[in-house]
């Protein structure tokens, strides 16, 4: 299997790295909810564009854009 946004090898649909990242845009958007309403695509947005994320984290932010959301199948992660 290959990792659906770097298209490294993989065990998952996405790398460890980027498994992780992921992970990490989901527990903050939990806070960002909490603090404002923000939707999933404005809080993506938001990742993608702030030049302090991380190179992973806008990786999947943007893979995510471009799905509307979703990295193929949320099922995997």
């Amino acid at each position: 299997m290959r990792c659906a946004v770097c298209n490294k090898e993989s065990e998952d649909v996405l790398c460890v790295s980027h498994k992780r990242a992921y992970e990490n845009l989901l527990q903050k958007f939990e806070e960002w909810k909490r603090a404002m309403e923000v939707s999933w695509e404005a809080y993506l947005g938001e990742v993608a564009r702030n030049p302090h994320s991380g190179r992973w984290a806008i990786e999947v932010a943007v893979a995510l854009i471009k799905n509307q959301g979703k990295i193929l199948s949320d099922a995997h992660l």
